[in-house]
């Protein structure tokens, strides 16, 4: 996802309670779904972009290098997807739940510097 700008990106987090930190089951298909641009500067120098872009590819990776999961991803210009399927022992699934967990930390601390960058949305 390489930044370009228009108004907000959205961060859409399925099977994932924020309150608890915790997948909703274990399951479900976990979706990282990252779109739009936050529109906080010119095409490559945006820096808010640049922070989800960066943060969202991490725990992409970390999903598969990290908690050794497999994942169906989706790429193009200001989009994002990852589709983890159920499936996995405990300590795969724990590592996923401390990625996710984490990329949220991230999002959230991105958002307090860069008010009205994005919404993230918990499904």
């Amino acid at each position: 996802m390489s930044p370009s700008c228009s108004r907000v990106v959205t961060v859409r987090i399925y099977n994932f309670d924020p309150g608890s930190e915790k997948l909703k089951s274990e399951k479900n298909t976990v979706q990282i779904t990252v779109e739009g641009h936050s529109g906080k500067g010119r095409k490559g120098n945006d820096i808010a972009c640049a922070g989800i872009s960066a943060i969202a590819q991490t725990a992409v990776v970390g999903i598969s290098r990290v908690a050794g999961l497999s994942q169906r991803i989706t790429r193009r210009e200001g989009y994002l997807d990852s589709v983890v399927e159920p499936g996995g022992d405990g300590a795969k699934i724990e590592a996923l739940r401390v990625i996710i967990a984490t990329m949220v930390a991230g999002l959230t601390e991105l958002e307090k510097a860069y008010p009205g960058s994005m919404k993230m949305v918990f499904d």
